[in-house]
């Protein structure tokens, strides 16, 4: 089985805590990234990683490629994992688990890696996430593709154009009680198809204004804990005539609070 190499680096500053880690030093031990234990570990991980963050596309994993072990107490472990992960289709505000998650494809492709620290006791049924770290990039281009999505600049007036005109549609269109709000572009590409087509992502969230309200009232956001929250993908077609078709599509997230009173109810 291939041993992997030291993980140096898996405590530097910058590390997200999400539980105090154990203080002890010493007694770390290389492991395999083969193991089917370290493997379970790597996934345990990743999927509580995605739970943690707040804005987003939800990552999958690639590879382990460095872990190492540690005994704590009588019948835990602490695994110090190298997470060779890529970006997903999906937001992190939809909670899916990240194996249902589709890869993101083409030249807009992300890569990252997270460094984490996980506590896992079989016996007492225990996971804890103690830390973890991650950075991603765009993947490169290899070749020139003339027809294929290329990132654009959010701030593009034809991205703003798609973003604002397509939330509007789907405010018009949704049926839901209250009128919705941009809360941030996640995405933007442009591509040459008979003219430009601009594709966005955008996350949205619930404002106090009633869905009957008109675009050019001033709609604060809910900032109760049962607000909505949603996801949207949507695509501006600027046609060689200059003619302009807006399309978009929304998920809608139950806010946690109301899942867990769902839950209690139950």
């Amino acid at each position: 089985m291939k041993t992997c190499v030291l993980l140096s680096l898996l405590l530097a500053l910058g590390c997200v805590t999400i539980n105090g880690a154990p203080v002890e030093h010493g007694g770390i031990a290389p492991g395999s990234c083969e193991d089917a234990s370290t493997k379970a570990a790597a996934e345990l991980a990743l999927t509580k990683i995605n739970q943690d963050r707040k804005e987003g596309y939800i990552f999958s994993l690639h590879r382990l490629s460095n872990a190492h072990t540690k005994r704590h107490g009588q019948n835990g472990v602490v695994f110090y994992l190298n997470l060779d992960v890529v970006e997903t289709n999906c937001s992190v505000l939809s909670n899916k688990d990240w194996k249902s998650c589709d890869i993101r494809s083409g030249n807009t492709q992300v890569y990252g890696q997270c460094k984490a620290a996980i506590f896992i006791s079989k016996v007492h049924r225990v996971v804890r996430l103690y830390k973890y770290k991650c950075a991603i990039r765009p993947g490169r281009v290899h070749q020139f593709c003339g027809g294929c999505p290329g990132l654009t600049d959010h701030s593009h007036d034809k991205v703003q154009k798609a973003v604002t005109q397509s939330l509007e549609k789907f405010n018009q269109q949704s049926g839901l009680a209250n009128r919705f709000a941009l809360l941030k572009i996640s995405r933007a590409t442009s591509q040459v198809v008979a003219g430009r087509k601009y594709h966005v992502e955008y996350t949205i969230q619930e404002t106090t204004c009633p869905q009957r309200a008109g675009a050019d009232e001033h709609c604060p956001p809910m900032e109760c804990e049962f607000a909505h929250k949603g996801f949207c993908k949507a695509s501006l077609f600027h046609a060689l005539n200059d003619d302009e078709v807006i399309e978009v599509a929304c998920e809608i997230y139950e806010p946690e609070a109301a899942e867990r009173e769902k839950k209690l109810h139950l």
